[in-house]
């Protein structure tokens, strides 16, 4: 799969969500291991860093202009009553697979609690023009999935 994924020697979010997927599901039947992460976050606030990041990555993934970003940003952040002053819109060129994976191996350390709101965030995101893309629904589902909040299928 990894070599498939690196063929071209570039990644797309299609193939980095479908081996994010894939990987979850299949390194503990290999392995024999459970991929549970310990708990070590209990303060929603600490992860903001990290989610700005996250909901960053879903908005370059599903809205095209400046303002559809910003209003998607905006929508998600609110849905999980973050205050604007404390998020920032991650300019596309700043943001990568590498730095999503990080983000996402610190937020699989978060409290249930902490999941829920930002899975309700980034839902409402996703969902902020009336749209989910094929694009949002899968980046959607490999960070869930990591997260250990497996989301049913969207039609």
């Amino acid at each position: 799969m990894e070599n498939l994924i690196n063929a071209d020697e570039r990644v797309t979010l299609f193939e980095y969500t479908l081996g994010k997927i894939l990987r979850k599901a299949l390194i503990p039947v290999i392995t024999g291991k459970t991929d549970k992460a310990p708990m070590n976050y209990y303060s929603f606030e600490a992860m903001i860093p990290h989610i700005s990041v996250l909901l960053s990555t879903l908005v370059h993934a599903g809205y095209k202009t400046d303002e559809m970003k910003q209003m998607a940003f905006t929508t998600g952040a609110k849905a999980m009553s973050i205050s604007m002053k404390d998020m920032i819109l991650q300019p596309e060129k700043n943001l990568s697979f590498e730095k999503l994976d990080k983000v996402l191996d610190k937020l699989r350390q978060a409290a249930p609690a902490i999941k829920k709101r930002l899975m309700e965030g980034l839902a409402a995101c996703a969902a902020a023009d009336q749209v989910v893309t094929v694009e949002e629904g899968e980046l959607l589902r490999a960070i869930a999935d990591t997260l250990d909040c497996p989301v049913p299928p969207l039609n």
